[in-house]
């Protein structure tokens, strides 16, 4: 089979969920199908390949994105993969993309978050959202993949698909080894890893951290590491983090590449991750292959994501997580969950693939 792939979330340096999903899976996707042709879709302004998958033929379209996206939405042009013959389409995430009728598609949901809470986002991605016609995505594509039961539940809820169209694949999480990397920090530290926005309930966290130092004098040497792009609607987070009082406490990292904070994950006192909502939750799965205890929330697919093996607590209640950070840092490091290979995911992919 030929077999395209949207790579344009590969075109940024910063990757986080949907970029290293489609990263790590592209490349499982190749070594597992190498009797399959593959070949890579961006839209570039410029012909530099750099950070796209080595030795994947790469289709670049040439036109910078606001023109690419503006012509996608009037013309359904360029259709993507129209002139190559392809059997199957891959997208590994939604996007505005012109299709043509040639080929099958197959289309990954991560999560509808912003069809739960819109105000989770600010008007320029809530726009972007609306523009995307995930409705009418759907109905074109021939099957979904959902990356969890919640997902799945969620496309089922507001989209009513046909039981048949939607296929659970969850995704891979594996860690690579550190060489005993020396810890990043002297002192301990509870750490949060991932984008600083309001889903994440950052506000909550730094509340309940507060709390829990002004309660318990004894744990003032303990920091908290903030990992992780600043996103969006970040004005009150940081207004909130600035007036903490315990603010010398806080320590504020931007994006860190995968080695650096898989470094701070290995060596932190517990994870915290007690966010609204999740269509999969990787940094929590990734704290239990190291054994690191981890504090999440009842939502949404977190709880399907780690089990019994985490501690979980209600998001919108700060009392409920401050209790959750005193458990976790009564709770020593457990025995390691088991990895789930790339290249298992990828093989449901390719029977998937193969009985289109």
């Amino acid at each position: 089979m030929r077999i395209g792939i949207d790579l344009r979330c590969l075109q940024t340096s910063r990757r986080a969920g949907v970029g290293l999903y489609t990263e790590k899976l592209t490349q499982s996707l190749r070594a597992v199908g190498g009797s399959h042709d593959w070949l890579g879709y961006t839209n570039r302004w410029t012909t530099d390949t750099t950070g796209l998958p080595a030795g994947l033929p790469i289709r670049n379209y040439n036109i910078p994105s606001k023109f690419f996206n503006l012509s996608s939405l009037t013309f359904n042009r360029p259709q993507m993969g129209a002139k190559d013959k392809l059997d199957i389409l891959w997208l590994p995430n939604w996007n505005i993309v012109p299709l043509s009728s040639a080929y099958k598609v197959v289309l990954t949901v991560h999560d509808l978050s912003f069809l739960i809470e819109p105000k989770w986002y600010d008007r320029r991605r809530n726009a972007w959202h609306k523009a995307i016609k995930l409705h009418n995505l759907l109905q074109r594509v021939d099957t979904v993949v959902a990356v969890s039961d919640q997902t799945k539940s969620d496309l089922n809820y507001f989209f009513k698909l046909p039981a048949d169209k939607i296929h659970v694949i969850r995704s891979g999480y594996e860690v690579s080894e550190l060489n005993n990397a020396e810890p990043p920090l002297k002192t301990p530290y509870l750490l949060y890893l991932g984008t600083v926005e309001p889903r994440k309930n950052i506000i909550g966290i730094i509340e309940a951290f507060d709390k829990l130092l002004d309660r318990q004098p004894d744990r003032r040497n303990l920091s908290l590491v903030i990992v992780g792009n600043w996103g969006w609607k970040t004005r009150e987070i940081n207004s909130r983090l600035e007036s903490s009082a315990f603010r010398k406490n806080y320590v504020i990292l931007d994006y860190l590449d995968e080695s650096q904070k898989m470094n701070y994950l290995r060596h932190c006192r517990g994870l915290i991750w007690p966010s609204f909502y999740e269509g999969f939750s990787f940094p929590p799965l990734e704290a239990r292959l190291f054994c690191i205890p981890v504090l999440t929330s009842y939502a949404a697919a977190n709880p399907e994501a780690v089990g019994e093996s985490a501690i979980l607590v209600d998001p919108h209640n700060i009392e409920d997580i401050y209790e959750g950070l005193v458990r976790l840092l009564g709770t020593e490091r457990g025995d390691p969950i088991q990895p789930r290979k790339w290249d298992a995911v990828a093989a449901e992919y390719l029977n998937l693939f193969e009985s289109l």
